[in-house]
């Protein structure tokens, strides 16, 4: 804003005082208005900033897939909390979070040392169904990353799920452009056996149930060479369809059809989970 705008003279009417300071306000107003709108945004969602370590990363420095959804993860724990339904609060209700679905986009993952973050808000409801949307951008504000993933609370007696109307959880939904839409249903077909795992305690989460994260681990470990490595990752979905226990014994399938490595597995030959991955190379 230029200093003439706030110069007043000693022979000013009241009409041409309340002028210039009008002038001079929607000149501030515009000088600062990006500024304002990115930390009204931050101000209004969930956002971790992190670095990426050595330790996510693959043999050639690629970040690990499974990586990425732990930081996706651990953003929807806190992202939870931020809204008044993390984990504490759904507990005093005798209920739990699941997750059914992720889908990602990328554009490129981050780099060893690179610093990001991570935003991750509610989109609106539908019936029993909690969307959550993410972005992570890098530290010129670029999105490297967009995601969305389905949840619902959970029963801890039934294992059912429950709506807003019956434990009061109705999240506020907040709305940005470039959000991806719902995950699709994945239909694997043709897919042939790999292998069968069993499920054992380091697989589990906090539940008492495999962590969602292993199940993308256990597809990938079917692969011949580090799947990360070897190809150059654009997007990808997975779907989970049942709860997984200790002690299951997990038949994983895969079928590659271009672009796309697609993966199943079952227990007692019942689906729990799908996974699509599109690739360019």
């Amino acid at each position: 804003c230029h200093e003439k705008s706030f110069r007043l003279e000693p022979g000013d009417s009241p009409r041409r005082l309340f002028k210039k300071i009008s002038e001079a306000f929607l000149a501030l107003r515009r000088y600062n208005l990006p500024e304002r709108k990115k930390r009204m945004f931050k101000e209004k969602i969930y956002h971790q900033d992190l670095v990426i370590s050595s330790g996510m990363l693959t043999p050639k420095g690629q970040l690990k897939l499974h990586d990425l959804l732990e930081i996706i993860q651990e953003a929807s724990i806190g992202g939870s909390a931020f809204v008044g339904a993390g984990v504490e609060d759904i507990r005093k209700k005798n209920l739990y979070w699941v997750v059914m679905s992720y889908r990602f986009e990328i554009t490129r993952m981050p780099k060893l040392d690179e610093k990001i973050t991570v935003y991750t808000y509610p989109s609106a409801n539908k019936v029993f169904i909690y969307p959550r949307q993410y972005k992570i951008t890098d530290q010129k504000g670029n999105v490297l990353i967009r995601g969305t993933s389905l949840w619902a609370l959970l029963d801890f007696a039934s294992h059912k799920p429950t709506g807003p109307e019956s434990n009061g959880f109705l999240l506020k939904p907040v709305h940005e452009d470039g959000e991806l839409a719902w995950p699709p249903r994945l239909a694997i077909a043709d897919a042939t056996l790999q292998e069968t795992r069993e499920v054992r305690p380091s697989d589990l989460d906090f539940n008492g149930h495999m962590n969602n994260i292993r199940y993308l681990e256990f597809a990938l470990d079917t692969e011949k060479e580090v799947f990360e490595d070897a190809h150059d990752v654009t997007s990808f979905q997975i779907n989970f369809l049942s709860e997984t226990h200790l002690g299951a014994a997990m038949a994983l399938y895969r079928v590659v059809k271009d672009h796309d490595f697609d993966y199943e597995g079952k227990v007692d030959d019942k689906t729990v989970f799908t996974l699509s991955i599109n690739v360019k190379n």
